[in-house]
């Protein structure tokens, strides 16, 4: 290997794969204080749904206010979330944009 990175197992085999290819099953925008919705995505066969959040707001995102966002299924769900508690599935409750892809 001259350029890059290199990772490996456990046993010690390369196993650096690059970018992989992913399905764009389409996007959401998601209100200002939205906090109780689900959007479903046609999902094929063999794959699973993931998702990821890009903000549409010039706002720092600080404050008390936050929502959920998980998948369930072949939906993602936006629900209301305990006030100041973290998470990787919490995002504050500006506006954003999901787009759902499929692995």
């Amino acid at each position: 290997m001259a350029w890059g990175f290199g990772t490996w197992d456990g046993s010690g085999v390369y196993n650096n794969t690059g970018l992989q290819p992913v399905n764009v099953l389409g996007y959401v925008q998601i209100g200002d204080g939205v906090l109780d919705a689900t959007y479903a995505f046609n999902v094929p066969a063999g794959n699973s749904l993931r998702f990821i959040v890009i903000p549409d707001s010039s706002q720092d995102g600080t404050g008390n206010n936050r929502r959920q966002i998980f998948v369930s299924g072949n939906s993602v769900v936006v629900q209301a979330a305990p006030n100041n508690v973290a998470g990787p599935d919490r995002f504050p409750t500006y506006p954003l944009y999901i787009i759902g892809y499929g692995v």
